[in-house]
């Protein structure tokens, strides 16, 4: 995570709430929700995160419709090879490996990781950490990268402690 991806603050009260809205609108204008509209007293802690990461990819995706258990799913597919975009960071199988996408911002790489025992993403942080050095492997003239169409879901919590 680079800095101008996020903002963290915490503090004492009113006035840090106040200090937050204020901040965290100026450092992204464009947040994806409003002011934090809580009333605490000034011996009230809070603590607050906001992270934003806009990424682009450097080949764009085209939208395409598969059937899926009988209903049309938006799907993505590339619009051209992505082999120089697309590295291989650890393949056991088409069901367990992980791949890295590089981004239109060098500085920025997208790590996709299927089949791992998500109950415990250290093991895939360390899969990742482990292998993700040095030359990685380039994909083949014969593979194909697809993804779906993913949208996050975020939940916010407004709390004081």
């Amino acid at each position: 995570m680079d800095e101008a991806s996020y903002y963290v603050k915490s503090g004492f009260g009113q006035e840090t709430v106040d200090i937050i809205n204020k901040e965290s609108k100026e450092k992204f204008p464009n947040k994806t929700f409003g002011d934090l509209k809580i009333n605490l007293s000034p011996h009230d802690i809070i603590s607050y995160a906001y992270f934003l990461k806009e990424a682009r990819y450097k080949t764009p995706f085209e939208l395409w419709t598969v059937n899926f258990s009988g209903q049309n799913v938006a799907d993505l597919t590339p619009a051209t090879k992505l082999n120089a975009e697309c590295k291989i960071i650890k393949y056991e199988n088409d069901d367990k490996f992980i791949i890295s996408l590089q981004l239109e911002d060098n500085s920025d790489q997208l790590i996709l990781a299927k089949g791992y025992n998500m109950a415990d993403p250290q093991a895939v942080i360390k899969e990742i950490n482990k292998n993700n050095v040095g030359k990685l492997a380039a994909m083949g003239d014969s593979d194909v990268f697809e993804a779906p169409k993913c949208n996050l879901i975020i939940l916010q919590a407004d709390m004081a402690i």
